[in-house]
């Protein structure tokens, strides 16, 4: 399967990821249909869509396979994929002590794929970003 700029995967009404184009349809539900890569029917020659959740959504990053929401990890850290101002940046939660006390401190980087490796995403993995 081969990705492009401008394509988005979220989770269909089974749970399993469906990567393509998205359709956003205002509804009560503000339901989001994806036409999927290998949708295309050739006998019936249309495409079609397939519900996904839209709290599902992420975009695609057009690097490797790596997708918003992805968690990336390197040597000992972990760092979520987030959409920040105008492009894609690694987010880095951890915590510190400060006057005695652990407190959460956030950081984020430019999405480099330099020494990291994808490990999960934050619906299906969240116990590896603390339990986010």
């Amino acid at each position: 399967m081969e990705l492009e700029r401008g394509m988005w995967r979220g989770k269909d009404e089974t749970g399993e990821w469906i990567i393509g184009w998205p359709v956003k349809y205002t509804t009560p539900k503000d339901a989001c249909i994806i036409f999927p890569i290998n949708g295309y029917e050739r006998k019936e020659k249309r495409y079609h869509g397939i519900p996904v959740d839209p709290s599902t959504l992420g975009e695609y990053t057009g690097q490797y396979d790596w997708f918003e929401g992805d968690i990336i990890k390197n040597d000992k850290d972990y760092y979520l994929i987030v959409w920040r101002g105008e492009g894609f940046e690694l987010k880095h939660t951890y915590k510190r002590l400060y006057e005695g006390e652990e407190i959460e401190m956030i950081g984020y980087a430019p999405l480099t794929t330099r020494g990291k490796n994808k490990v999960g995403n934050k619906l299906d993995n969240p116990d590896l970003l603390g339990g986010a």
